[in-house]
């Protein structure tokens, strides 16, 4: 649901930030965290693997948020809390990256990732904590203009 609501959003503001290349990125974004979705929910694999994959799209995500968050329209759609944003856009993006060799060695179990490996779960931090916060004061601030 976060992935296709990410979709709806680039598409709304595409002309004051991010974008057709960010809604490119989006897109993708969505497709691979239902794809991770899709994953467990069919049983093709557990929860880490598809926590993996999904992690991985919302790095995509976390990709047009960056290019949304460092545009010139950001300092007034967010304000004070523009910091917060992009540390959240980076969280994602960081945390997309520490997933692909996570999902390209197939690790499917919790006690086969390694130490290192357990930063992908700043994504996750960026995804459900950062971004809604971040999205909530978006919504405030378009809907009073």
């Amino acid at each position: 649901l976060i992935g296709i609501l990410s979709d709806v959003l680039a598409i709304l503001i595409v002309r004051q930030a991010g974008g057709w290349v960010g809604v490119a990125l989006a897109v993708v974004g969505a497709a691979v965290t239902i794809y991770g979705s899709w994953l467990v929910m069919t049983g093709t694999t557990g929860f880490t693997l598809a926590g993996f994959v999904s992690t991985i799209g919302f790095g995509f995500i976390g990709l047009w948020l960056a290019l949304v968050a460092w545009s010139p329209e950001a300092a007034s759609w967010w304000g004070g809390w523009l910091t917060l944003v992009r540390i959240g856009a980076v969280a994602m993006v960081v945390g997309g990256l520490f997933a692909v060799p996570g999902a390209l060695m197939r690790i499917d179990a919790f006690e086969a990732v390694p130490g290192w490996l357990w930063l992908f779960s700043l994504g996750w931090l960026g995804v459900y904590v950062l971004y809604p916060i971040a999205t909530l004061v978006l919504g405030r601030r378009l809907g009073s203009l």
